[in-house]
């Protein structure tokens, strides 16, 4: 009787470590990797390249690629990104839109970045509209006849 009582208990034992062992192995995130190539097919090395989620700003990472032109970037939430390089040394912009990273898996983007030596800026402000108070929380409505 007793030593069915003791090969029991290790078998729960060994039961629960090898459950323990598997939920501990589950992953949560992703990875993005690739190179950077400019329209001949050449790498570019020292390239920036920001990765951040498409909608709001949850999640910004700003990476540089190596001396061959590559990237990668680990531990990047499961999600759908926008991808941009900065233009800089005779390169201009590069953007990707909709680049998914599944979990546990390394997704791989080829970017292309073509020749560019200006990039303009535009900035557009409204004069009209009266700035917004943002230390006051009062609802506020004006009626006019």
């Amino acid at each position: 009787m007793r030593t069915q009582r003791g090969s029991a208990i290790w078998v729960i034992l060994v039961v629960l470590c090898f459950g323990c062992a598997t939920a501990f192995a589950q992953e949560t995130t992703g990875g993005l990797e690739g190179t950077v190539k400019d329209s001949q097919g050449a790498l570019v090395p020292n390239v920036t390249v920001t990765v951040s989620t498409a909608v709001g700003t949850a999640f910004k990472r700003t990476i540089t690629t190596n001396d061959e032109g590559f990237f990668r970037l680990l531990q990047v939430p499961p999600g759908t990104y926008v991808v941009v390089t900065t233009p800089g040394a005779g390169f201009g912009e590069a953007k990707y839109e909709n680049v998914t990273v599944a979990i546990g898996k390394n997704t791989h983007l080829d970017i292309t970045v073509n020749p560019g030596g200006n990039v303009t800026t535009v900035d557009v402000a409204a004069t009209d509209i009266p700035p917004v108070d943002t230390t006051n929380s009062a609802i506020q409505t004006t009626v006019n006849a």
